[in-house]
């Protein structure tokens, strides 16, 4: 995790800081004609200085918490101070503040430009520009926001430590290792310093030297034991290094010291990845996203998470805002890939993700050769395994369909016998019809019939 981001630095005033007594602040020229049938305008009471500190302390006291309503309630405060006191640096830079914590970072890159030209030394203000250039991904500008800053601000530790980060970011580590060295021979106490020393170190994958520097920022920097990002980045060293146990500590420490620490959170959801404990890895994360919702990283790991829970829709959910918060990285299809081939059986739209990730620019081409086989394996398997499942369920059909005209068959009532036909009807003798007698014929030598 390459990006080490700054937190906005809201600037309150003091009274010392004026260098002399309260005095009154000129209201401007009235221009506009006086109207003698309107009614007396009641001119405002001018604001001393110290109430001016006053009201600028207050707005800053606002803008600590971070909530929207209250920036905005600052924002209208601090609008007000402005045509009264508009010499005073501090009041375009907490507007600055307000806008970044209201969202609207153009507006809050203006009022941070214009802090600076009222007072070029204002170091917070080159701090948070160089940090919303970074944010965005634009690492030249935010380089010359921070060396913008050092001009008039030289020694100051967190522009240098800016500047560092960005080197490294950008991939210039012989540099930013050599301007680190610098400041802490300088200033051996800039825990920042040694956050980003110590990143370069992971990132080169030199882990001994990496966990050198944090154990020597814990053991002699002061106020190091308490930063949270020292025990993150330590964590992580440990998590790399596979001493599970020591860096489960370091990691519950840093959330302990900043409960809203995300990079903590994300080491953290590793550990418990890499122990397929997907129930705290999934409950890590959550919190994660609530923090940093636009974080696609976030959301890839929790499609995974989702994934071992077999909560399938909801890790396909995970992986698609991934990549539409990071539409540049095609890693996330591979994720789809594996859901949907080998837990939602999707075999055409698996390999229509492994071509996607092909197409968007992966280079790990032996994977996705070897994938694409396995899933069209998987994909033949399935449909001979589908067709005698179909095949098993038809002759089941039949068989149902036979059982229940036997069943049927036997709930009918036997057929009724037909009628035999009539017996014939006997007679009585003395109701038969007389017999017919014979008649002799004559005979011939009998002439006269005797």
């Amino acid at each position: 995790m390459r990006t080490l981001t700054s937190s906005i630095v809201v600037m309150s005033l003091s009274v010392g800081l004026w260098g002399c007594p309260p005095k009154q602040l000129p209201d401007p020229a009235v221009t506009d004609p006086v109207d003698p049938v309107a009614e007396p305008v009641v001119e405002e009471k001018p604001l001393t200085i110290a109430e001016v500190h006053a009201q600028v302390n207050e707005a800053a006291a606002w803008l600590t918490t971070g909530d929207v309503g209250q920036a905005q309630q600052a924002l209208r405060q601090l609008d007000a101070l402005a045509r009264k006191a508009p010499e005073l640096a501090e009041i375009p830079y907490n507007r600055g503040v307000a806008y970044q914590i209201i969202g609207d970072e153009n507006m809050a890159r203006k009022e941070y430009l214009r802090a600076t030209d009222i007072d070029p030394s204002l170091s917070a203000a080159w701090l948070n520009l160089g940090a919303i250039a970074q944010q965005s991904g634009d690492l030249d500008k935010a380089l010359s926001m921070y060396r913008a800053g050092q001009r008039s601000s030289p020694d100051d530790p967190d522009l240098i430590s800016g500047v560092i980060g960005v080197l490294r970011e950008l991939g210039k580590d012989d540099e930013a290792i050599a301007q680190s060295k610098a400041a802490l021979a300088q200033n051996a106490n800039n825990i920042n310093v040694y956050n980003h020393l110590g990143l370069i170190y992971i990132e080169q994958g030199n882990l001994e030297l990496a966990q050198f520097v944090y154990q020597k920022a814990l053991n002699d920097v002061p106020g190091a034991k308490q930063n949270a990002m020292i025990h993150a980045n330590l964590g992580q060293v440990l998590l790399l290094k596979e001493k599970i146990a020591n860096a489960r500590v370091e990691l519950e420490k840093a959330l302990e010291l900043d409960p809203q620490l995300v990079v903590a959170m994300m080491f953290l959801a590793q550990l418990h990845m890499d122990n397929r404990d997907w129930e705290s890895t999934v409950a890590v994360l959550e919190q994660a996203r609530a923090l940093q919702p636009n974080n696609p990283g976030i959301h890839l790991n929790l499609g995974i998470g989702y994934r071992g829970l077999g909560r399938f829709e909801e890790a396909q959910r995970s992986y698609q805002k991934a990549l539409e918060l990071d539409p540049g990285n095609p890693d996330p299809y591979l994720n789809l890939a594996v859901l949907l081939g080998d837990h939602m059986k999707s075999y055409d739209a698996a390999l229509d993700a492994l071509d996607t990730y092909t197409k968007q620019g992966g280079t790990r081409e032996e994977l996705v050769a070897e994938w694409t086989q396995d899933i069209e394996k998987q994909k033949k398997r399935f449909e001979r395994a589908e067709a005698r499942r179909q095949r098993r369920e038809e002759a089941k059909r039949r068989e149902e369909l036979a059982r229940q005209a036997e069943e049927e068959a036997a709930q009918q009532p036997p057929p009724e016998p037909e009628p035999e036909p009539p017996a014939p009807e006997e007679r009585s003798p003395q109701h038969e019809a007389p017999q017919e007698q014979p008649v002799e014929e004559p005979k011939e030598d009998d002439p006269w019939g005797g």
